[in-house]
């Protein structure tokens, strides 16, 4: 996933039904296995809780042709589920009466109390009601595969001060979701206390609730039990250093540890840390049926949170009953599929895998296609059973087909291949992204 999918996935309102833990885990089963099978993912690791049982399942390798399958102890980066654990962090210092929900932030930065965004308050940070965007104006990633990792202070700051306008409290929205905000949170935690996000993560969270290998910086072992990164088309990437906005993605963690804040989010009264969870879950912006609490996406018979690096997917959700809950852990930037859908209805289901090329229609469609009108060509490659493309100079991405010659790019654009009504090869191929067509020329 480049830097503009760090996203949230839109959480479905569906109603659960009680099924036997055997018969969900046989569904995942096929499920992952044929996104394995298909070069989609490298592994997986499940956890579930059903029925008073916690049971785990892995699948795959956590490095291509490592022979080494993952446990419910490796390690992945768990993305956006870092907001949650910032909401946390908020909750508690609140309740220490170290910060207020209601704090304007330019309480703990003060070169912006004239301006706009010194007047957002901290709960508007971590419910996305800010009015702030996704990303900064000002982030230029100098290397796309890690794309947070040269974002400072200083430009934070900068970018904070040049917003002449702002709308806020924004209404509640996934729309307006900002990784900006909660990394913006983040950092304004670490101010209010003088300690850094990891400190906070640990002396608040993953102390209290025996996590010890849900952290920030992995130490010599924990890299040793850390999955290898793999793009969409399962190339090894990078992993992500968030530095000054790490509030809003940057922890890496287990199955295991993630059960085990889901269990304690569960019956927080069993907890040392149960007035900072409760406060954390409620809700704290609404709009219509769309809630929100410190991090969490709450919805009528679940909460939860996804999340999304270079490298990693991840999701969790509890039950509101709280008979219920799934840990998702992969180390690629296909999402994975399934699970969720699994999880919440008990219905079988089969990942759209796309239409499926036979090496000799992939060889075909490959080659450099170039646009006679502008300076722009696509490489497209066959790598196993699947194309990919690359505009040179940008990082390489996997192509989705639709059918024998209409390919998706992350939703985000299409490719078609255009066949020579009297040679019958492809010569040409289309373009589109909104109202942009291109028309290009196999070279």
């Amino acid at each position: 996933m480049n830097y503009r999918i760090f996203t949230v996935a839109l959480l479905l309102s569906i109603s659960f039904s009680l099924f036997a833990a055997e018969t969900t885990l046989e569904k995942i089963d096929q499920a992952v296995q044929l996104q394995i099978e298909k070069n989609f993912i490298p592994g997986a690791v499940i956890g579930l809780y059903e029925n008073g049982k916690i049971t785990y399942a892995s699948y795959g390798e956590t490095q291509i042709g490592s022979g080494h399958k993952p446990t419910e102890h490796s390690i992945y980066e768990i993305g956006s589920i870092s907001k949650v654990f910032t909401g946390i962090i908020l909750a508690s210092l609140h309740n220490k009466k170290i910060v207020n929900l209601n704090d304007p932030i330019s309480k703990y930065i003060p070169e912006l109390k004239n301006y706009p965004t010194g007047q957002i308050t901290l709960v508007e940070l971590s419910t996305h009601t800010s009015g702030l965007p996704r990303l900064p104006r000002n982030f230029k990633p100098a290397n796309v595969k890690d794309p947070y990792a040269d974002y400072t202070e200083k430009l934070l700051i900068e970018y904070l001060i040049s917003v002449s306008e702002l709308t806020r409290p924004t209404p509640f929205s996934w729309n307006n979701y900002s990784n900006l905000g909660v990394g913006l949170l983040g950092h304004i935690l670490t101010i209010a206390t003088n300690k850094s996000y990891e400190q906070l993560l640990q002396e608040l969270i993953t102390t209290p609730l025996n996590m010890p290998s849900t952290v920030v910086t992995l130490n010599e072992f924990q890299k040793t039990q850390f999955a290898t990164p793999y793009n969409d088309y399962l190339g090894v990437t990078l992993p992500w250093n968030l530095n000054v906005l790490v509030g809003a993605g940057g922890i890496r963690s287990t199955a295991s540890d993630l059960m085990s804040f889901l269990m304690a989010n569960k019956n927080p009264e069993n907890t040392s840390i149960s007035e900072n969870l409760k406060l954390a879950q409620s809700v704290h912006a609404q709009n219509g049926d769309a809630r929100i609490g410190l991090g969490w996406g709450i919805e009528t018979d679940y909460r939860g949170h996804s999340g999304g690096t270079g490298g990693f997917r991840s999701e969790i959700i509890l039950s509101t009953d709280g008979k219920k809950a799934l840990v998702t852990l992969v180390n690629s930037a296909n999402q994975i599929q399934c699970i969720k859908t699994i999880f919440l209805t008990s219905s079988a289901c089969k990942p759209n895998i796309g239409y499926e090329l036979t090496t000799t229609e992939l060889k075909e469609r490959a080659g450099t296609y170039v646009a006679k009108t502008l300076a722009l060509s696509f490489v497209i490659e066959q790598r196993n059973n699947f194309l990919t493309y690359e505009i040179p100079g940008q990082e390489i991405g996997r192509l989705n087909a639709k059918s024998l010659n209409l390919f998706d790019i992350q939703g985000l654009a299409q490719i078609e291949f255009i066949k020579n009504s009297t040679t019958g090869l492809i010569d040409k191929m289309k373009f589109t992204q909104g109202a942009i067509s291109l028309e290009l020329e196999k070279k």
